[in-house]
């Protein structure tokens, strides 16, 4: 049986960063993919006609957050129910007014959240969620530094309403982004090379279904061509661009014929 995988694409708010929103899309486009884009609030309100080229070419639209990107304040874990509310709301409404789309799924910021995130998203009567990176530690490395990420179901499921990072009563469907010690994401690729994701692949393959990779715009394009913050972070800034881009279809290349999924098809 093939391997299923959701190609994910959070779309942080950063100014420029459309152009790699672009970049994406046409790498999607050439091999006749479908994925998912966890965009901002924000970022659908500088970049409206971006977000109608996104759903032009049949890809699933997500939230991400209000102003994550530039804003480094907006993390779920930090925040209560109603402010977690009042952000994704905000959100959601501005994407769907834009998209002419239902949004269904979300992802936090910094791929944090809290038994909070999901009261919220019940609320609002979202149907699931990526926000659980099981399998994961970035001792320092990234944000995601919760011990429970360790053990947390590694298949979707439906997550306690006291814990998010095991099963429960929710209605929200939780379906966990991948990763083994380090994430399947373009960070891991750029930062640590191919034979590096090679070996978080394999063994995301063998614990995950779906398979979830992550990967941001701002990381195929070069750091002059958009603006983040005055000190940028080493993780943010080796082999970006163009280069990223060779590696992005070195890993495609890598996992071979697998079957790509959104996060609806999930759902069905």
């Amino acid at each position: 049986m093939k391997k299923r995988l959701i190609f994910s694409v959070d779309v942080d708010y950063f100014p420029g960063s459309e152009t790699g929103v672009l970049r994406i899309l046409d790498v999607l486009k050439d091999r006749n993919i479908k994925g998912t884009f966890f965009v901002t609030g924000k970022f659908a309100e500088e970049y409206p006609y971006i977000l109608k080229e996104i759903i032009k070419n049949g890809h699933e639209i997500g939230c991400h957050g209000y102003s994550h990107g530039i804003d480094q304040s907006e993390n779920f874990v930090d925040i209560s129910t109603d402010e977690q509310f009042k952000k994704i709301k905000l959100s959601t409404d501005i994407i769907q007014k834009i998209a002419f789309c239902n949004v269904k799924v979300f992802r936090a910021p910094f791929v944090r959240a809290n038994r909070n995130t999901i009261m919220a998203l019940e609320s609002l009567g979202y149907l699931y969620d990526s926000s659980v990176s099981s399998l994961r530690f970035d001792f320092g490395f990234g944000m995601v530094n919760n011990y429970r990420t360790l053990f947390a179901p590694t298949k979707p499921y439906h997550p306690s309403k006291e814990n998010i990072f095991g099963k429960g009563s929710s209605r929200i469907l939780e379906v966990p982004a991948s990763g083994f010690g380090l994430p399947l994401s373009m960070t891991t690729i750029r930062m640590f090379g191919l034979k590096t994701i090679n070996v978080v692949y394999k063994f995301s393959s063998l614990l995950f279904n779906p398979i979830v990779f992550i990967i941001h715009p701002w990381e195929v394009m070069d750091i002059d061509e958009l603006y983040m913050w005055d000190t940028i972070p080493e993780r943010h800034r080796k082999n970006r661009g163009k280069a990223s881009l060779i590696l992005l279809q070195d890993f495609m290349e890598l996992v071979g014929n697998v079957v790509y999924l959104t996060f609806n098809d999930v759902l069905r």
